[in-house]
């Protein structure tokens, strides 16, 4: 006999990448070159639309142009890694400043990486590989201490509840031990005792003893 085993027809969903530039020449190209190896490209054409739409798709990385009116590039990550919904989105630069201090500012403001301009394709898209898989393990990292998480509160509530059984076993086996005791401390004293007394009292401990046994 053969069996089929298929596990989903559904094949997994695409990486989100959003490119935030105000040059439509540079929108246009790394858009085109992101989706032609697979990637779901969203863009923008300033910081604040970039920063409305990120927030909204929450993308798995952004390709983002530093020198841009009113809101630039540094203010757009700035803002970014301000909100609790975009800061782990990883944010690589792309700008034309290839100085020191530019590039140094990006890092420090939360970038994930810097390319120059002029950029080579090769360059970018390995990059952009690069820093989504990262994103990925980090996401899968987060998945197994969330469960790890979950099992250490199970395993507590277990330990609760079995300390909790413990002492009502423990409390159930005092009273019939207790009696043993006792009944076993009167035998020893047996001298003055009829046969019936004996065997009423050789009976409760067999009781007792039966009563543990069925606790335990």
């Amino acid at each position: 006999m053969i069996y089929n085993y298929r596990v989903s027809d559904t094949p997994p969903p695409k990486p989100i990448v959003m490119v935030i530039d105000d040059t439509p020449a540079n929108l246009r190209l790394l858009a085109q070159m992101l989706a032609q190896v697979g990637y779901d490209v969203r863009v923008a054409n300033s910081g604040e639309a970039g920063l409305r739409a990120a927030k909204s798709i929450l993308p798995d990385l952004i390709l983002l142009d530093v020198m841009m009116p009113d809101m630039d590039g540094y203010q757009a990550c700035q803002e970014l890694k301000a909100s609790e919904a975009t800061r782990d989105i990883p944010v690589i630069f792309i700008s034309a400043l290839n100085q020191l201090e530019s590039k140094m500012r990006g890092f420090t403001l939360g970038g994930a990486d810097y390319i120059t301009k002029p950029f080579q394709v090769e360059e970018v898209l390995a990059r952009v590989r690069t820093h989504l898989d990262l994103r990925s393990l980090q996401r899968q990292l987060e998945q197994a201490n969330a469960a790890l998480q979950l099992q250490v509160i199970e395993l507590e509530r277990q330990n609760e509840e079995l300390d909790a059984f413990a002492h009502m076993v423990a409390h159930d086996l005092k009273n019939p031990l207790n009696n043993i005791m006792g009944f076993s401390e009167l035998l020893q004293r047996r001298a003055s005792m009829d046969e019936k007394t004996i065997d009423n009292i050789t009976r409760w401990i067999y009781e007792g003893g039966s009563k543990m046994n069925d606790i335990i």
